[in-house]
């Protein structure tokens, strides 16, 4: 009978120790799913701004006609044409107020690429958003894309007609770390 008893205790620390094994299992699923889905949430919402950017930006804004005083919306094209007078006035805007205007929460940053994939100046700039990502002068732009301090980084682009030809316009958007 003594026998009987010990296959029984042998039995019961089994269970237990796979029960154990099995629930530090779904905690560590449940964590790590949690973590994923949180992460593609922050990613969904970088791409979702790009995009975002990209098609307000390539509207001619509102109201018609817009300037620094009254804008509610910027925008710098008509039909994927760039108008140069409406980027000279975006210039104008501050980056804060550009993003609160364009309803974004990542950071972004716009340039223009030639068919060479040469970055192409407008309005005196060689790129408009955060930082001073750039550096120019009359002819020769540099965009400087060091997004190490970053992540959830995300591109859009859109090919334009810009200067006579056709551009392609790159709109980062990215979180900081």
């Amino acid at each position: 009978m003594a026998c009987i008893s010990t296959r029984a205790q042998v039995w019961c620390t089994d269970l237990a120790v796979a029960t154990l094994v099995f629930a530090m299992m779904m905690i560590s699923f449940f964590r790590v799913s949690t973590n994923l889905q949180s992460g593609s949430q922050a990613i969904n919402a970088v791409g979702r701004d790009a995009w975002l950017i990209s098609t307000q930006l390539l509207s001619s804004g509102q109201p018609e006609n817009w300037d620094e005083t009254n804008v509610i919306r910027p925008g710098f094209a008509d039909n994927n044409i760039i108008n140069q007078s409406l980027i000279a006035r975006l210039a104008n805007i501050s980056y804060e107020d550009t993003r609160h205007l364009l309803g974004v929460d990542s950071n972004f940053l716009v340039f223009f690429l030639n068919r060479s994939g040469d970055a192409v100046p407008f309005a005196g700039l060689c790129s408009y958003g955060l930082d001073q990502r750039n550096s120019s002068n009359a002819t020769v732009c540099a965009v400087d894309m060091n997004f190490t301090e970053s992540y959830h980084v995300a591109k859009s682009e859109r090919v334009v007609f810009m200067n006579a030809d056709f551009a392609r316009m790159c709109v980062y958007t990215w979180r900081n770390r």
